[in-house]
């Protein structure tokens, strides 16, 4: 966890409030947006997931101008296309569908990725995280841990993740909510749960 954290402060200014001049003047700052913007890997990694998932659907979601990742998104169901309208594609899944979501940190070598079941009854969306894994998702897992070590990547687990760093601030979070998962990969979300 160390060797994590001190990646993180290399790119975020310790103790600096995010709406004081010295965080976004600061050397670490200045490091994460040229990390960010020198970064060129994604079409590798995109192309490698295709080829070891290539029976499932992938988006790309990646935003380096906003986020310190990139992040794909993968149905566990095969053969399976995503189609132009969410609404559509949860019809013809039957009312549920179980996405993958893989983030890969543009900041140092390490991956996470969860599991989302979003629901759709009555009118209404519902998002979870599924705690049973079936065989096609443990395949996938596999496979992408397959793909990553090969690369040198590191999963962090979801402990590691949630871990706090306490005295690290960003633009959408408070000094004490910032997490490792934040850092490295988007503060728009959560690792979810274990």
């Amino acid at each position: 966890m160390d060797e994590v954290v001190n990646l993180i402060y290399n790119f975020f200014p310790k103790g600096v409030p995010f709406d004081d001049i010295k965080y976004t003047t600061s050397e670490e700052h200045t490091r994460l947006y040229r990390k960010r913007s020198g970064f060129e890997g994604k079409s590798k990694f995109l192309a490698e997931l295709q080829r070891v998932l290539p029976n499932h659907a992938i988006v790309d979601w990646t935003n380096l101008d906003e986020y310190n990742c990139m992040q794909f998104k993968i149905l566990t169901l095969e053969n399976q296309q995503i189609m132009d309208d969410d609404l559509e594609l949860i019809k013809t899944l039957g009312g549920s569908r179980i996405e993958l979501v893989f983030y890969v940190s543009v900041l140092g070598n390490f991956y996470y990725y969860k599991y989302v079941q979003t629901n759709y009854e009555d009118g209404e969306w519902t998002f979870n995280n599924p705690i049973v894994l079936n065989d096609a998702m443990i395949n996938m897992n596999s496979r992408i841990d397959l793909l990553m070590s090969g690369n040198a990547y590191i999963k962090l687990d979801h402990s590691i993740c949630k871990y706090v760093v306490s005295d690290i601030e960003t633009e959408l979070l408070n000094f004490g909510e910032v997490t490792i998962f934040n850092c490295l990969f988007t503060e728009l979300e959560t690792a979810g749960t274990a």
